[in-house]
């Protein structure tokens, strides 16, 4: 659905013109109904890339298509809906007569418009006064909006950027599972984001883009290392005395009323820390063992980049 193969994009700022490069020959490419996370953090070009597919810039070098279809091609972006990290609305027209106006530029004929508008609040499950301006919305609701306005012309591919941003617990639940539901319905998603959880519970692949360059692309499981970094042994005793008497011999163990806790590093030790416990007259409650994650594959690239990068 998306193909992008070695893109770089240049700027010139300051009042001394300096080149900042946004993008440094970033590939992938996006399957055809997968989910697909745009990890980076803040100015790491996620938004360029963004802008680019969308053609609202021109690359300095490199090229991409949209299901088969060139970029600059106008016939590329007709099965692309697209909702900004900032949209723009106008503040006092109600939802429906903004979705109408967007149905409007989106092809959809006048018999029509109402209905699909329609449609698209149900699916994204906002239900408001119908004469309440866009002015007077919660940041969820109009972030709800966004997305109805990228789902008026049935688009194959959706391109979210930052879908999440301001979002509650309970608006985050309810867009994870409206991206799902779309996935379910044969659409390709394509977000960005800097939230790694929703990276990394909604996405088939996720891709990590730092200082214009792509460090990582794949599912979960096959860029982060899954080994066990080291594993947590508690164990409960049958009075707080007896555990700190216990803790006296069992070398870095932490006490909790009548539980301690032992982090062990090394997997192979595991067994014979739990013999000690129980010896102790301790009763194993759980071992938790500790792997690499997302956040921590992430947080390292990022201080890897920030290390190689000079100082002014």
């Amino acid at each position: 659905m998306i193909d992008i193969h070695d893109l770089h994009m240049k700027f010139t700022t300051g009042f001394i013109p300096k080149p900042v490069h946004a993008l440094r020959g970033v590939s992938l490419h996006v399957d055809r109904g997968e989910i697909f996370g745009f990890l980076g953090p803040n100015g790491a070009g996620k938004t360029t890339t963004i802008k680019l597919l969308l053609h609202l810039l021109k690359p300095t070098g490199g090229h991409a298509s949209i299901n088969g279809i060139p970029i600059d091609q106008p016939t590329a972006r007709a099965s692309v809906g697209y909702l900004p990290d900032q949209p723009y609305f106008y503040d006092y027209l109600t939802g429906m007569e903004f979705l109408c106006y967007c149905a409007e530029l989106s092809g959809i004929l006048a018999g029509r418009r109402k209905t699909r508008a329609n449609e698209c609040l149900q699916l994204v499950g906002l239900d408001v006064d119908p004469k309440l301006q866009l002015r007077k919305y919660s940041r969820g609701m109009l972030q709800r909006i966004g997305m109805a306005q990228a789902l008026l012309h049935d688009p194959k591919l959706l391109i979210l950027d930052e879908p999440m941003t301001g979002l509650d617990p309970v608006g985050r639940r309810e867009f994870h599972d409206l991206i799902l539901q779309l996935k379910d319905a044969g659409r390709t998603i394509f977000f960005s984001s800097h939230i790694i959880q929703d990276v990394e519970t909604l996405c088939d692949r996720v891709s990590i883009l730092i200082g214009g360059k792509l460090t990582a692309i794949g599912p979960v499981e096959s860029i982060v290392p899954q080994h066990i970094q080291c594993s947590d042994i508690t164990a409960k005793f049958t009075t707080a005395e007896q555990a700190a008497q216990a803790q006296l011999t069992l070398s870095g163990a932490e006490i909790f009323g009548q539980n301690l806790r032992i982090r062990v590093d090394h997997p192979d030790d595991v067994t014979a820390r739990i013999q000690q416990l129980t010896t102790a007259g301790g009763t194993v409650l759980s071992v938790v063992p500790h792997r690499n994650s997302l956040e921590d594959l992430f947080l390292h690239q990022v201080q890897a980049e920030q290390d190689a990068t000079p100082c002014a």
